[in-house]
This record gives C-alpha cells, sequence and structure tokens, in this order.
C-alpha cells in the first residue's frame, strides 16, 4: 500500500476499504452493507440537499442510496482514487438522472 493510500485511510473511518473488500466477497452481507451506509448517509443527505430545489429531498436522498451503493459495487483501490472520490460523481449522477 502506498504512503498516499495510507495517509487517505487515516483521515477517514479505517474500516472503510475493509467493508467494501468485505462487502465484494460477500454482496448478500446486510451488515456490512448497513455499516457502509450509515457511514456515508450523511454525504448523500448533503448531495441530496443541494439538488433539491422543487424536488422532494426524501426520495433524491432514496436515489442517492442507490448511487452509493453502485460505487462501492464498483470502487476500485488499486485505480488510486479515494472512496469518497469515486463515490460523490456517481452518487451525483443518480440524482441528476432522477431529476
Amino acid at each position: 500500500m502506498s504512503a498516499e493510500s495510507n495517509e487517505r485511510e487515516k483521515k477517514h473511518n479505517p474500516h472503510v476499504y475493509q467493508w467494501i473488500e468485505a462487502l465484494k466477497e460477500n454482496p448478500d452481507d446486510q451488515e456490512v452493507q448497513t455499516k457502509l451506509v450509515k457511514e456515508y448517509e450523511q454525504l448523500v443527505q448533503t448531495l441530496a440537499r443541494k439538488f433539491s430545489k422543487g424536488t422532494i429531498h426524501d426520495d433524491l436522498v432514496q436515489v442517492g442510496m442507490i448511487g452509493l451503493l453502485a460505487a462501492i459495487k464498483r470502487f476500485d483501490p488499486e485505480l488510486g482514487k479515494s472512496f469518497e472520490s469515486f463515490a460523490v460523481p456517481t452518487i451525483i449522477g443518480e440524482i441528476k438522472r432522477f431529476i
């Protein structure tokens, strides 16, 4: 693991990358999926709020969560990006498609 990756993991919950790997190995693990959703719930709500002009905010949160789950499934740490950097465009993309 590179020094940059180590530094990135120190800034965020160090378990996130382990949880993502565990979920990829066992996609039916609801406990791990719940941990990841709770970890990034505030991020999804913030992004949904940004786009909720005249649209029902709760719907955008739900759609954002779908984007989060898609990002979890597609994330590859070998690309050198943090999970958050990878997830934000995916979440925004789902929200924009819904709008």
